[in-house]
């Protein structure tokens, strides 16, 4: 059963009708139409990226190692790595499909390579500086990712697969100033590595969504309020940010466990960290002077490693399996 019975609540909209009536109140015919239809698609895209942020319930805990435990039963090591990235760093999801394999390894002149603890980036939205540490549950879906993939150094790491793939552009620029896509004889110019193979580009947000909401009702039969697969009474709303929702819920759990007994005053002090490291708010403008707060951080991320339990048989399995067709002892 994907969804239980609810009766649904109704609501007197006589009054509005009436004011609707009165033509003045009718505001969606008032809205000033727009001619351009390149400026309409680019506000549609914009206002389906706010839409998916807004009103989404934070991805409960239990639900997210059961997501856990699907994607690795089924070795679907692309999602298992796709949403604990997303949920042990609490980045945007236009942050977390830029990531490349070589952006979690330091390589040495002998050609030596060892993963890093810590990544820069810098966000999209806010074109701000920010730091991100690795902990053990990301390395090893990382790990798993790359031991059952073909992923080269400069890929992304998160793509589409399958006959879904979808591949980097040459572009140009018009005599307008636009931005348009490279054609010849009438076929898409592509980008290309340095073996000649073209470049899968990062996993889109509506496949993102796609890929959570399968996970969570086709193999796991729960029903979602936004899915149309599923009865709209369904209490859970969820999209790519319910995962970054779902790391603010660990930093705040850490703050409980590990420096307050006082609930209220642990409450307070992680809602000041995470608006210095969402970078919503100047609440914590003590901790933007502090050059403790990149190691608070690490610490607290480290320590979290959510999901861990679940990965930790998985990731054992296929170290084996790895380490013996690799031959390593």
């Amino acid at each position: 059963m994907l969804a239980n019975e609810k009766r649904c609540v109704n609501i007197d909209i006589s009054r509005r009708e009436q004011e609707v009536n009165q033509g003045i109140y009718d505001f969606d015919n008032l809205i000033p139409p727009v001619e351009n239809d390149t400026e309409i698609e680019k506000a549609y895209e914009y206002a389906q990226t706010k839409k998916v942020t807004q009103g989404m319930d934070v991805l409960p805990l239990d639900l997210y190692n059961s997501m856990l435990d699907s994607c690795l039963s089924r070795r679907d090591f692309r999602s298992a790595f796709f949403i604990t990235a997303m949920v042990n760093f609490g980045l945007r999801h236009s942050d977390i499909v830029k990531l490349r394999r070589a952006d979690f390894f330091d390589i040495y002149d002998d050609g030596s390579t060892k993963l890093k603890d810590s990544i820069i980036i810098w966000e999209k939205k806010t074109r701000k500086q920010r730091v991100v540490f690795v902990n053990q549950a990301v390395k090893e879906t990382l790990l798993m990712l790359l031991w059952n993939s073909d992923i080269g150094w400069m890929d992304y790491l998160i793509t589409s697969v399958g006959n879904n793939k979808g591949y980097e552009v040459e572009t140009y620029i018009d005599e307008h100033g636009k931005t348009r896509t490279l054609r010849q004889h009438g076929k898409t110019v592509y980008k290309l590595d340095e073996n000649g193979n073209k470049i899968p580009k990062p996993l889109s947000r509506q496949a993102s969504e796609n890929i959570l909401k399968d996970i969570i009702v086709k193999h796991l039969g729960i029903s979602l309020k936004n899915d149309s697969r599923c009865n709209t009474d369904s209490a859970l709303k969820i999209a790519t940010h319910s995962l970054r929702k779902l790391y603010g819920w660990g930093i705040t759990q850490d703050f409980i466990n590990n420096f307050d007994a006082d609930n209220a005053y642990a409450h307070t002090a992680a809602l000041r960290f995470l608006s210095q490291d969402y970078g919503h708010s100047a609440e914590s403008i003590t901790l933007r002077y502090s050059k403790d707060f990149d190691e608070l951080k690490k610490g607290i991320v480290m320590r979290m490693n959510l999901g861990l339990n679940v990965i930790q048989n998985y990731y054992n399995e296929e170290a084996t399996n790895y380490m013996a067709n690799m031959h390593i002892s």
